[in-house]
């Protein structure tokens, strides 16, 4: 198993994207050198590990070594289970990670417009 160190350069790349304040994975570029996982909330506070622990919580969908059958039509219409969360997690190659948290002021997620989104980020990364 491979433990995870915090990469500051991944974090500024997270940074980055998460002040664009865009619901989508990004930028395209760097998306062929890294994993992402995206997590966004408003309303009532909580902390930024619960958008974590949803995301591994995807385990219970995930079927190895068929993780296809637990990605829905997404991002535009999901519908059925979600593991690519989880397995970003958990990749066997991801050795860095980096997060960062936006405060979005009118964010369009999925056709709504979310006032005062938090916008969480994380990069993941082989090197």
């Amino acid at each position: 198993m491979v433990s995870s160190v915090w990469d500051t350069e991944l974090e500024r790349t997270a940074e980055e994207w998460a002040e664009t304040c865009l619901w989508e994975h990004g930028p395209a570029g760097l998306l062929l050198q890294i994993g992402q996982n995206l997590g966004a909330h408003w309303g009532w506070p909580r902390p930024p590990t619960s958008h974590v622990q949803a995301w591994y919580d995807e385990v219970k969908d995930y079927s190895f070594p068929y993780p296809q059958e637990c990605d829905p039509y997404c991002p535009f219409r999901c519908s059925g289970p979600v593991c690519t969360h989880y397995t970003q997690l958990v990749w066997a190659t991801s050795s860095r990670i980096g997060c960062a948290i936006n405060i979005c002021y009118n964010m369009n997620v999925w056709g709504q417009n979310w006032a005062k989104a938090v916008y969480l980020v994380c990069n993941y990364s082989p090197k």
